[in-house]
């Protein structure tokens, strides 16, 4: 099968998962199934609201992890007043504007607070990889993927990885090779770069894993369901802890 590889890398980078805490947002240690989901919803312009085009994407996705470089996971506090009004007002006219702005498409600007939802602050902890790099093989059943790839280069609204401070450093999307399946592609040595380790983390989903919920509920914003993955390395023992 045609399999699509993609290379995340960034300063900062969050894969998060069930949340069982307002106030504290943790990363798992892999891009979650949800997330792959989004960033492709993300570049193909799906609007938020289209819960059902969001879980069919999902159903489609096939992808494997390798983590190339190892990065230090570190923990960001926040406190955010969101409401634009209940702060004084700037006197340059293109800040103000940009404080009621949010990010925007190729011809459209995304209004913050339109509704007066987010009136509050928030104080929160969130958790991120630094100086991570991670290389994904994915398959998109049904789909062209050269045509995914060219989504992922011109895409409709700017990508992030995770979270939306988390921007990549680098194009994410790099060439298609042919595979059995995405975690033979991630063994292969044509999907390595420069500073893949030998002993790199994989993981992969297989009925001989451990199971993990990284299925979003897209209408209702929860994590439900499971998947079986299988985390193991390229090379030397397994890694059933990591």
């Amino acid at each position: 099968m045609d399999i699509c590889i993609l290379r995340l890398q960034g300063a900062l980078m969050s894969f998060g998962g069930p949340v069982t805490s307002k106030s504290h947002r943790p990363t798992r240690a892999f891009p979650q199934l949800s997330m792959i989901t989004g960033l492709l919803a993300n570049a193909l312009g799906y609007d938020q609201s289209e819960f059902d085009r969001h879980d069919r994407l999902q159903e489609r996705i096939m992808y494997a992890v390798r983590e190339d470089v190892v990065g230090e996971e570190i923990t960001d506090y926040q406190t955010v007043r969101l409401n634009p009004e209940d702060r004084p007002q700037d006197p340059n006219p293109r800040r103000l504007e940009m404080q009621r702005q949010g990010w925007t498409t190729w011809s459209a600007v995304d209004e913050r607070n339109k509704d007066g939802e987010n009136a509050r602050r928030i104080v929160s902890e969130r958790d991120y990889w630094a100086g991570s790099k991670y290389t994904i093989a994915l398959h998109v059943e049904d789909a062209d993927q050269d045509q995914i790839m060219e989504v992922l280069r011109r895409p409709a609204r700017p990508l992030f990885i995770g979270r939306k401070c988390c921007l990549p450093s680098a194009p994410i999307a790099r060439f298609v090779m042919e595979a059995p399946s995405p975690e033979a592609a991630l063994r292969s040595e044509k999907s390595f770069f420069e500073d893949t380790s030998p002993r790199a983390r994989i993981w992969y989903e297989s009925k001989e894993g451990k199971p993990i919920t990284d299925r979003r509920d897209w209408k209702n914003q929860i994590h439900v369901g499971q998947r079986y993955i299988v985390r193991d390395r390229l090379s030397g023992d397994a890694a059933p802890g990591d």
